[in-house]
């Protein structure tokens, strides 16, 4: 390959993506589309995603992501009008991530950081993963949105609610709740994840409290569903505290 320019970082990191796809089958995690800043599949084109480690500033476009079990991370705020199809991972990570296009057969998850997914389409093949400050809205989710298996507060209910969505949200079989500074907590109502409809195991055996033994001594710790909030109630001796 000969050039009559020098070309730019974003065009080398393209190049060399290319050539170890098409040489070896595989991308160099060092040159990998996570490199990149803004990307735009144009109406027509068809980016293939294989591999973790591909984060964009930006994802607009009206074209095709097709996912091979990739991993894919926008950061900053955009809107993607084209179609998603394969098996893999698209993450929201600070990012206000709008997909206004149409469902072609994505069988993946989403995962929401610290941001927001607007959802038009139904994506019947996919789960969304809330994770810490993650909202879902416009979510017609037949598989639902996931709650994360591990939320972790202090007090003052830093990083709470974990998530929200106006869909359905489903609770995990298993996780752990970790409280950290027990001794100033005072809030009485803490809102760990609200959902339009909640499914939720038959009971909450699978989930597991930490973080209270150096504090306080627990009788009893329940997990329950109550006012479309899942909610952890604790019973200590001589007082009762509700975190829902």
């Amino acid at each position: 390959l000969i050039y009559i320019r020098t070309l730019e970082e974003s065009e080398v990191y393209k190049l060399d993506a290319y050539l170890g796809a098409k040489w070896f089958g595989r991308v160099s995690p060092r040159y990998a589309l996570a490199k990149m800043g803004p990307l735009t599949v144009d109406s027509g084109a068809t980016l293939k995603v294989a591999g973790a480690g591909h984060v964009f500033g930006d994802l607009s476009g009206a074209g095709t992501v097709e996912f091979a079990g990739g991993v894919v991370t926008v950061t900053n705020g955009s809107a993607f009008a084209g179609s998603l199809t394969g098996s893999g991972t698209l993450r929201a990570d600070g990012a206000s991530l709008a997909l206004t296009g149409a469902d072609a057969g994505f069988h993946g998850d989403f995962e929401v950081r610290n941001g927001t997914l607007a959802l038009t389409g139904a994506y019947p093949g996919a789960v969304v993963r809330l994770g810490a400050g993650g909202q879902v809205t416009g979510s017609s989710l037949a598989a639902g949105v996931q709650l994360a298996d591990e939320i972790v507060t202090d007090s003052a209910g830093t990083g709470l609610p974990v998530g929200s969505t106006d869909g359905n949200l489903w609770i995990p079989d298993a996780g752990t709740v970790r409280v950290t500074d027990l001794d100033n907590l005072e809030a009485r109502w803490i809102v760990l994840a609200e959902g339009g409809t909640i499914r939720a195991p038959e009971d909450f055996s699978g989930w597991k409290l930490e973080g209270l033994e150096d504090s306080l001594t627990v009788n009893r710790a329940i997990f329950e569903i109550r006012d479309g909030a899942f909610c952890l109630r604790l019973r200590f001796k001589g007082m009762t505290i509700l975190l829902r």
